[in-house]
């Protein structure tokens, strides 16, 4: 069972990852309910959400989390999803701001298509959504040193193409 687990928590729920690095196989030969992997997968948002409010490579932890709302369809953890990246939003820089509105967009495009939340909280998500874009397109563009050291192509932390990314994703949304 730890071992499943573990395969379980590695691909983040994930069979398409399990099979495309052959551990589907192995996983599935452990017989492992839904109900199971339902609370695993709470457990998994548990350990991401922790690892953002602790402020560890935000941008990578959110774009597993909100992978993670995706796959379970369900917006109950949204809200503290947005609590906490709130949070982290006063204290992030410009680029994982952007990231931070890119991953929600995704997340609000995938609930209206399936139909998951109520329009009044996809409102609210949407609105916080564009307020962020409209930061990132109005206000001096800061990137920190870890950001820097983080990101694997320099270019997309250039002032001109951050705002083109968060003109183009407001663009969408409105």
């Amino acid at each position: 069972m730890n071992e499943a687990k573990e395969i379980f928590f590695k691909y983040g729920g994930s069979y398409f990852h399990m099979e495309r690095d052959g551990q589907l196989i192995k996983y599935k030969n452990y017989d492992i309910d839904i109900r199971t992997e339902k609370i695993w997968l709470r457990e998994y948002q548990e350990e991401i959400i922790a690892q953002i409010q602790a402020g560890n490579s935000i941008d990578v932890y959110l774009t597993k989390l909100c992978s993670v709302i995706r796959q379970i369809k369900d917006d109950e953890y949204l809200e503290k999803v947005l609590n906490t990246l709130e949070e982290n939003l006063k204290s992030a820089d410009t680029f994982i701001k952007l990231r931070i509105a890119e991953e929600l967009q995704e997340v609000i495009k995938f609930f209206v298509t399936n139909k998951i939340c109520d329009m009044k909280k996809i409102a609210k998500y949407k609105k916080m959504t564009i307020d962020i874009f409209r930061k990132i397109i109005s206000q001096p563009v800061v990137i920190s040193d870890s950001t820097r050291k983080n990101v694997a192509f320099e270019d997309t932390l250039r002032e001109d193409n951050i705002r083109q990314r968060a003109e183009q994703k407001l663009k969408e949304l409105e």
